[in-house]
């Protein structure tokens, strides 16, 4: 998400001077709202991570990557910057994350593509006699388009960065600022181009699908991909439903741009920095609601995408055994079924005695030691089985009054 401060702005920007005593701060529902989707939407992205972390599928994970990252970026400003909060307390933080939100939307895109591509190449059967080396290449391959093209976005965003960051209330944080000119254009038309390309390589697939569907499980199999027909399509599903949502963010961009604000021309670097220190500070209060809402539609892109992560691999078959195997592993780690085991098996005796009692019979007295096993019972039933033949010989017992426990009056 970025702001697109032009001149004339879209509304009012707190002054450098102006004093903060005077807005409201009273809470709102985004103040509660705002953290807990992206509290929520983190652990979407967790859930499902370590199987595709066992697959290597390398687009899959740089797209969780993003998303993480993104999502912890939401989370701590909507914590630090509630409603009218716009104070610059965290300078260095927004100089970093306002570069990494602006290459998140072509990073998320581009893992898409990377995802479309090799379902593309998997379905096309190029995949099968595929070696080491190529493998290798393919890897490098995508992690110079999912990590390295955003990269190169985020170096190129310095030169249409107006000023240094802008900071909005209502749980916007920092944001990137923007000065609407046609390279603002073809920055954010690059993301287009991506979702185009995936759209394409996204046809082929199905293509190739259509035409190989009666050997497609075997053809998956041997691929060495680690993939299923069920994980295929979702993927494939994941991939255009991203392709789709970011298409939409970044159209509804491009609209705020022509239509909104206008393009401003590009005169020469100097003129477009000449104020770079400067940082928008604009609170809750100063924007309108359909501005404020505008925003909230270009921020929710991470949280809807979270979900759609999700959605397709956090509620399956795969994903219960996997969380199944997680509660085994945090029950071992804190030795919960040795307690359990214990607790069982001292329900299982059915027998607690928890102190020595007396009990007289006549001119006997019997003293019983506590019971916890089984086999402390087997072995007092022998104890009193010896006691019943030598109560036949008196003579024995006053020998021996004290042996066993058990004394004559």
């Amino acid at each position: 998400m970025s702001s697109l401060l032009a001149a004339p702005p879209l509304f009012p920007i707190l002054p450098r001077h102006h004093s903060l005593s005077r807005l409201t701060m009273s809470p709102t529902p985004s103040q509660v709202l705002l953290p807990f989707i992206s509290l929520l939407s983190l652990f979407f992205c967790i859930l499902p991570l370590p199987w595709h972390w066992r697959a290597r599928n390398v687009g899959t994970l740089v797209l969780v990557a993003w998303l993480v990252t993104s999502n912890i970026i939401h989370l701590v400003n909507t914590i630090l910057w509630p409603n009218d909060h716009v104070s610059i307390i965290a300078p260095i933080y927004c100089d970093i994350t306002t570069k990494i939100i602006f290459g998140a939307t072509t990073g998320v895109t581009a893992a898409a593509l990377c995802i479309t591509r090799n379902l593309a190449e998997i379905a096309s059967t190029r995949s099968l006699g595929i070696t080491k080396s190529e493998r290798k290449r393919q890897v490098i391959g995508d992690l110079l388009l999912g990590l390295g093209l955003p990269a190169l976005v985020m170096i190129l965003h310095i030169i249409v960065q107006g000023h240094r960051f802008d900071i909005f209330g209502g749980g916007l944080g920092c944001n990137a600022a923007l000065y609407a000119s046609w390279p603002t254009v073809v920055l954010l038309c690059l993301p287009i181009l991506l979702a185009c390309i995936a759209c394409v390589y996204a046809g082929i697939a199905i293509r190739f699908f259509v035409n190989h569907r009666a050997q497609f499980g075997t053809l998956l199999q041997s691929s060495k991909a680690c993939l299923t027909a069920s994980r295929y399509f979702r993927l494939m599903g994941l991939a255009g439903c991203l392709v789709l949502a970011n298409l939409g963010t970044q159209l509804y961009n491009l609209a705020i741009i022509l239509a909104v604000t206008g393009l401003n021309p590009y005169k020469s670097w100097d003129y477009v920095h000449a104020d770079f220190g400067f940082v928008g500070q604009i609170p809750r209060s100063f924007m309108p609601d359909n501005v404020y809402s505008g925003f909230l539609v270009q921020w929710s892109f991470v949280p809807v995408a979270s979900t759609l992560f999700f959605l397709f691999f956090g509620i399956g078959h795969e994903a219960h055994k996997e969380y199944r195997s997680w509660g085994l592993s945090a029950k071992r780690l804190l030795r919960l079924d040795k307690v359990l085991a214990r607790v069982s098996t001292r329900k299982s005796n059915n027998i607690i005695i928890q102190r020595e009692t007396i009990t007289d019979f006549g001119d006997v007295r019997v003293v019983v030691a506590p019971l916890h096993s089984w086999d402390a019972l087997g072995s007092s039933a022998s104890q009193v089985s010896t006691l019943s033949e030598k109560w036949e010989s008196p003579t024995e017992w006053e020998k021996n009054p004290d042996k066993n426990g058990y004394e004559m009056a």
